[in-house]
């Protein structure tokens, strides 16, 4: 069986939490996810997804609380939540782009 890094497994229902599918009702998270997903918005907004614009005490927080130590994960997830990733928050990378490998006929 295949072992799920915990920081990425962490960042992942994280950023599902806060772009998820809700359709209304309750969507699982408790208040203090519901809390951390909309700081974590708010973060990436005021910042626009540069690193270098986020706080102290915000970096603090999300190396810590939400990244489990990591500041390169904590920086890839302002750059997502802020649409600076291809795609924009939480959507595909795009159209592929020609010059892959061929596939078998």
């Amino acid at each position: 069986m295949a072992k799920i890094n915990p920081k990425l497994g962490l960042i992942a229902a994280v950023v599902l939490a806060l772009v998820g599918c809700n359709q209304g009702g309750d969507d699982g998270l408790s208040q203090k996810e519901q809390v951390a997903g909309t700081r974590i918005e708010q973060i990436a907004k005021d910042s626009g997804g540069d690193w270098s614009k986020v706080s102290d005490a915000d970096k603090k927080y999300l190396v810590d609380e939400v990244s489990m130590g990591s500041e390169q994960s904590a920086r890839k997830l302002i750059e997502a939540k802020s649409g600076k990733m291809a795609g924009g928050p939480g959507g595909p990378g795009g159209p592929a782009q020609p010059g892959g490998p061929k596939g078998r006929p």
